[in-house]
């Protein structure tokens, strides 16, 4: 009897739900990311710079400021 009842059970018994998933068509754009934010920048790692050789500088090619590359 026992036997009978687990297989009714199995056949009868409430079958699962398939699961829901969200999807949306697949189209071709430009990603943009950006930030809009105010706040205050702080250095993390402070750096002494000089030179190897005494004199003086004569001329400068740049500003305070500017942003430079390596060999420049």
């Amino acid at each position: 009897m026992a036997i009978i009842a687990a297989v009714a059970w199995f056949f009868f018994k409430p079958k699962d739900q398939a699961p829901q998933y969200i999807s949306a068509e697949v189209s071709k754009g430009d990603i943009e990311d950006s930030v809009l934010a105010t706040g205050v920048l702080e250095a993390t790692k402070m750096v002494s710079v000089g030179a190897q050789v005494s004199g003086q500088v004569k001329k400068m090619y740049v500003q305070l400021g500017d942003q430079v590359k390596q060999g420049q």
